[in-house]
């Protein structure tokens, strides 16, 4: 059977003091929502491959490039299905990943979900200048340790939370980590359960799913308060009585989170 071959070229830079997607090539069945911008001058951009899943055949490639100064983060909206095949046959993902100098990559697809008698080969290959960011989330999936750039607040906090990485500031600090993790195998093995842990507790696909569904339960449930007030007249709406929305985002606390999110809505 012959599958489909979709294939995804992203490339950002950094364009007047912003993260900017400078070339988009895309092959049907995978198709690239509009990015968005997000906390800390990132362009969060997100994957969708069209269809029900993957199908014996079918190979999928991602290749992702983050020029200097750019900060990106790629993820996918929902779990990929990977579909019941016959006769050996399989399917196949490949995603490339690479960060120049002073620039931040950070991969988070959500999980796979392989269905009984199904064969799904995937491979993860990540290159990274000295002073880049990258995070892939799937290290922990497999139960290995993550080494992290303390510069980057979400890496950061996931290595303080789930107890399952260490970060570093500077290359002496780099060089010392690596060396611990070689000399100390224990370490890499405690970390790397640990991140398992971690991965199944907040990142598998039933965790995703039932958050979902309590919100959704909760939304049902839970009263209307108010209703949506009557838009102000054209002249009103465009008074400069309210700050610009980038010093809002400005005074919102930084640094890393040691709390885990709390799901469902609140007050």
């Amino acid at each position: 059977m012959t599958g489909v071959a979709g294939a995804v070229d992203l490339r950002f830079g950094w364009r007047r003091s912003e993260t900017v997607l400078a070339e988009c090539r895309v092959d049907a069945p995978m198709k690239v929502v509009r990015p968005f911008p997000s906390a800390g001058g990132r362009l969060v951009v997100q994957l969708i491959t069209l269809g029900p899943g993957l199908c014996a055949g079918d190979t999928l490639r991602v290749r992702v490039t983050s020029e200097g100064g750019a900060r990106v983060v790629v993820t996918t909206p929902a779990a990929a299905r990977i579909m019941a095949m016959t006769g050996g046959e399989r399917a196949e993902q490949h995603v490339a990943l690479h960060a120049d100098a002073r620039s931040s990559l950070e991969y988070y697809p959500m999980v796979a979900i392989p269905f009984p008698g199904s064969t799904f080969v995937q491979t993860v290959t990540v290159t990274a200048a000295r002073d880049a960011r990258v995070g892939v989330v799937e290290a922990w999936a497999l139960g290995r340790p993550v080494v992290a750039n303390g510069k980057c607040d979400v890496l950061k906090g996931q290595c303080l939370r789930s107890n399952a990485g260490l970060f570093y500031e500077s290359y002496a600090e780099f060089l010392s980590v690596i060396q611990s993790l070689e000399k100390n195998r224990w370490l890499g093995a405690t970390l790397g359960t640990n991140g398992r842990r971690f991965f199944r507790e907040h990142y598998e696909w039933p965790v995703i799913e039932r958050k979902y569904l309590d919100l959704l339960e909760q939304l049902v449930r839970e009263p209307v308060r108010s209703t949506m007030e009557p838009l102000p007249p054209w002249i009103e709406r465009r008074r400069r009585n309210l700050p610009p929305a980038r010093d809002v985002v400005a005074r919102l606390p930084r640094g890393a989170s040691l709390e885990p999110a709390e799901a469902g809505l609140r007050s």
